[in-house]
């Protein structure tokens, strides 16, 4: 009996052990529910456990928020939890039983926007004075936008530079010349507006002031061309005139640049414009044998030629050296100007226009810290205009004015300028000095009103005088001598 006893024990000791071993190594389950802070089920949240040998299951709560893992081995285990609008869930070391699920329930927490702003302390209020909110600074893709027009770019500009603080308007200032020609726009580098407006190396404060710079030459040859024309084919007639003028536009634009030497380099810049419109004349006249009144509409061409040439060179003297000169030449003429309305064709002049000016530039860097820039102008303007008839000029009061009243009148007017300018920069200071030197010599000459000038008061008041009725005399008579 004593050796069966012993025996029973002995086999229920092995069952025990084995079941125990047969228990530890069949595969756990993980299981649970997934709820926000408020206890509501969370849906398609994932869940990840990852566990020894790099194990890795993955699984999605349902609508009610639940999910299970199954065939888990026994270990320890890491669950992550994440789902959209929740910050994510992180549990280490959960111990998997063999044989048997094990439950794990979460609450995930709501996710908080999280913004960050970085301020350096690199960065600092801009002192630079041309940088003050109100400059401007055009470069290449903006100059496309303004006129090709010299006229029109010009009024562009003040537009945009606004009014001045002075009563002469808008300043221009060309490669840092006052007074300067307004260049071909093909010829422009850069333009600025307002800029450093109190600088007194200025007369005058900096608003409504335009700074133009030209372009240099380069180590590499190129140039452009364009040419547009206008045809007053497609044109329609004005429904006042009787008759439909010839009028056409024609542009051409030209530059070329490149080297000249090792030192030297050039930029040549051609433009001509060439206009015909039409002015239509709209008057009230006699007629020659019966001295009634008969209405004259008709278009007269009014022709305009603008031409312009301008070379530039730039020269490397030296290493710290520097030569650049530049001559501008730009002529206008133009005829029949003054005519239209109730202007008759013997009110019109014909006008010429030349323009010259010569710049040269010296820069000279004495060292890393200190530059000496020397300027000289010399600008050359004459402005002929010549009347056409200039016969006693007759003035009807809402029906036509005739006659030039003027034989001739010019402006002539040379100016020099010479600047020198030494700026240096001494440790955070900027120091810039310098003197400028002006001198104009002008000419004026005008026979505005020599021949005279009669006013009447209406087309009969005229028309009784014609016939030699004496009851009616002219309003006044005005005659100038000198």
């Amino acid at each position: 009996m004593v050796f069966s006893t012993r025996v029973v024990l002995l086999a229920c000791a092995g069952a025990v052990f084995l079941s125990a071993a047969l228990q530890a190594q069949t595969p756990g389950s993980l299981r649970g529910q997934v709820l926000d802070p408020s206890g509501a089920a969370v849906p398609k949240a994932a869940v990840t456990v990852t566990g020894p040998n790099d194990v890795v299951k993955v699984a999605e709560t349902g609508n009610d928020g639940s999910y299970s893992i199954a065939g888990l081995a026994p270990g320890k285990y890491t669950v992550r939890i994440s789902a959209a609008g929740f910050s994510l869930l992180e549990k280490t070391d959960i111990d998997m039983p063999g044989g048997r699920p094990l439950t794990f329930d979460a609450r995930l927490a709501v996710a908080t926007d999280r913004q960050e702003v970085t301020v350096s302390d690199t960065q600092k209020v801009e002192l630079d004075p041309s940088k003050n909110a109100g400059a401007l600074v055009l470069k290449e893709g903006d100059l496309d936008v303004l006129s090709d027009d010299p006229d029109d770019l010009q009024a562009d500009l003040l537009a945009l530079a606004g009014p001045s603080a002075g009563p002469n308007g808008g300043q221009i200032f060309i490669d840092g010349f006052s007074n300067g020609q307004l260049p071909p726009k093909e010829s422009i580098r850069e333009i600025r507006i307002n800029s450093n407006p109190f600088s007194t190396e200025f007369d005058t404060p900096g608003r409504g002031r335009v700074e133009i710079f030209t372009k240099p030459g380069s180590d590499k040859f190129h140039g452009t061309a364009n040419i547009n024309y206008s045809d007053w084919l497609f044109n329609a007639r004005n429904p006042y005139g009787s008759n439909k003028p010839f009028s056409d536009t024609k542009n051409l634009q030209a530059n070329l640049g490149g080297p000249l030497t090792k030192k030297a380099s050039f930029f040549l810049e051609f433009n001509r414009r060439q206009q015909r419109e039409a002015s239509l004349i709209n008057a009230q006249v006699l007629d020659p044998g019966t001295f009634l009144p008969i209405q004259e509409a008709y278009g007269i061409v009014a022709p305009n030629t603008r031409t312009s040439f301008s070379p530039r060179i730039d020269y490397q003297l030296t290493a710290n050296i520097t030569l650049q000169g530049r001559y501008n030449r730009n002529q206008i003429e133009s005829d029949n100007n003054g005519i239209g309305g109730t202007n008759l064709p013997s009110t019109a002049s014909t006008t010429h226009n030349t323009n010259q000016n010569l710049q040269l530039t010296e820069t000279w860097v004495l060292n890393t810290k200190t530059i000496n820039e020397t300027h000289f102008q010399y600008s050359r303007n004459r402005n002929h205009s010549t009347g056409v008839d200039p016969e006693l000029n007759i003035a009807v009061n809402g029906a036509f004015t005739s006659g030039s009243n003027f034989p001739l009148q010019y402006t002539n007017n040379d100016s020099y300028e010479l600047q020198n300018y030494t700026s240096i920069a001494h440790g955070a200071q900027f120091l810039k000095f310098g003197a400028r030197i002006r001198g104009v010599d002008n000419n004026n000459y005008s026979t505005s009103n020599f021949p005279g000038r009669f006013n009447f008061t209406s087309i009969l008041a005229y028309s009784v005088m014609q016939q030699g009725i004496a009851q009616k005399l002219p309003l006044s008579q005005i005659i100038a001598n000198g």
